[in-house]
């Protein structure tokens, strides 16, 4: 359960719109493997498909079956960080659990050869730190699952040891935690103006790609020379997650464990799995819950996304609801139907219930949300 924020919407058509209309800043490469979808972004947003050559798994160390974005960032200190959404839509056909497939890069030359740290998952799911510097590398713990959309964030500085960094997180939380106190080195090779962060697949960076699909949408890169947002593939907008912090205003599911229905809504976890739940079969039941605060001074809101992964447990029709809730007033989605099988379910909603206008920064730490047994 978790909830996404934006403050502004645009739509693109494709992948050279998203060039020119950013004056530039990427550098693309086989855009051909490249798409650019205007809604197909987890809050509707645009995304970039990434889609290596299929057609013939014998040429994979052929350049021209890879394809990546490279976008420039200032210097190599400690505090850059770069955070987007993600999304794998198909495995890779290639299974050893060895295999690793780097997603972003912190580059240190213009050769694609030459990165410091990158952060990418293996074939099992797990997502893990790779350095080139002393070819380590880390995992940690969290597995991924197709048809998720998680929020990724990745604090990197590209360092000789002891003073390489390199910390993970998963929808808020932490999941790797690299520095001094493990010898981390986030260095390889550097030349003067050439760092880029690039995403993507190339020879040089992942193994056996064939097969696989993904999406990364709502890229957004600070660092710590003046730590600005830049928010490059839909100009004016940034997405921000939001986890479930505690029970709010109606409390009816039955958790799976203690007392705490928020405790069951971990958002770090593999979401294939039934120990960690809130369950209920009654027709109207519903759990409402307060959400992290909104650390984001100015800017307007545009529009809200409750997010929800849930199955049900016998073969009996079953529908719910997603819920926005204001100081006694709320809004439920359209219906959702259930299956056996966890699924992700979202809504958006663009407007306070209580007001019936757009959120503002103060009303939102009034903020709610939750779900309800519609059928």
């Amino acid at each position: 359960m978790s909830l996404l924020f934006t403050d502004g919407l645009h739509t693109y058509s494709s992948i050279s719109d998203l060039d020119t209309i950013n004056s530039g800043p990427w550098e693309l490469v086989n855009s051909a493997h490249l798409e650019l979808l205007p809604n197909g972004g987890q809050e509707g947003q645009p995304c970039v498909q990434f889609q290596p050559d299929q057609d013939d798994p014998v040429i994979l160390l052929s350049d021209d079956v890879y394809c990546h974005m490279g976008l420039p960032w200032t210097h190599r200190q400690n505090n850059n960080i770069v955070g987007f959404m993600f999304k794998l839509d198909s495995w890779p056909s290639y299974a050893l659990d060895t295999v690793f497939h780097n997603i972003v890069c912190a580059q240190a030359r213009e050769d694609p050869a030459y990165y410091g740290i990158s952060l990418g998952f293996y074939n099992t799911g797990e997502i893990g730190v790779h350095s080139q510097g002393d070819g380590s590398r880390y995992r940690s713990g969290f597995f991924i699952v197709p048809g998720v959309w998680y929020h990724i964030s990745f604090k990197f500085g590209v360092f000789n040891p002891p003073d390489g960094v390199a910390q993970v997180r998963v929808n808020g939380g932490l999941i790797l935690n690299l520095g001094a106190a493990e010898g981390f080195d986030g260095y390889y090779t550097y030349t003067t103006d050439q760092e880029k962060i690039m995403f993507g697949l190339n020879e040089n960076i992942s193994s056996n790609p064939y097969g696989m699909t993904y999406r990364i949408s709502d890229i957004y890169v600070q660092d710590d020379l003046n730590g600005e947002l830049d928010d490059h593939l839909s100009r004016d907008t940034r997405v921000t997650y939001l986890p479930v912090e505690s029970e709010g205003a109606n409390i009816d599911f039955t958790p799976a464990t203690g007392t705490d229905n928020a405790l069951m809504l971990d958002e770090i976890v593999k979401h294939d799995h039934d120990t960690t739940r809130n369950r209920s079969s009654s027709v109207g039941a519903k759990d409402l819950f307060n959400v992290a605060s909104l650390n984001f001074p100015t800017g307007e809101i545009f529009g809200m996304n409750v997010r929800m992964v849930a199955n049900k447990g016998s073969a009996t029709a079953r529908t719910m609801n997603l819920i926005q809730y204001s100081n006694g007033s709320e809004e439920v989605s359209s219906s959702l139907t259930l299956t056996q099988d966890y699924e992700e379910y979202n809504a958006s909603f663009s407007i306070n219930p209580d007001t019936g206008l757009t959120w503002t920064i103060a009303e939102f730490a009034n903020a709610q949300i939750g779900y309800k047994v519609e059928t």
